[in-house]
């Protein structure tokens, strides 16, 4: 997401958040059901913050940005390419 124009967590720019930042830390499902340690599903875990939804405008160029990041991470990582 950071190269499509948002700052993420963790990045490059943002290796983690700060002490001082309000972020959720859930991340239950994806800790308890992900298969990181044991489980046979790849999670992930996606928050935006409200000026990605506050608009039709916004989440569109949110949604189009996390597409085509959730497509370029499955090739990466697994080989699958979802647009073929």
């Amino acid at each position: 997401m950071m190269d499509r124009g948002f700052d993420s967590i963790p990045s490059s720019k943002i290796p983690s958040a700060s002490r001082d930042d309000e972020y959720f830390e859930g991340a239950y499902n994806t800790r308890t059901h992900g298969s990181l340690i044991s489980g046979k599903v790849s999670g992930i875990q996606i928050e935006f913050p409200y000026n990605c939804r506050d608009s039709k405008e916004s989440r569109v160029k949110t949604a189009k940005a996390l597409v085509s990041s959730i497509i370029e991470y499955m090739l990466i990582h697994f080989g699958i390419d979802l647009k073929n």
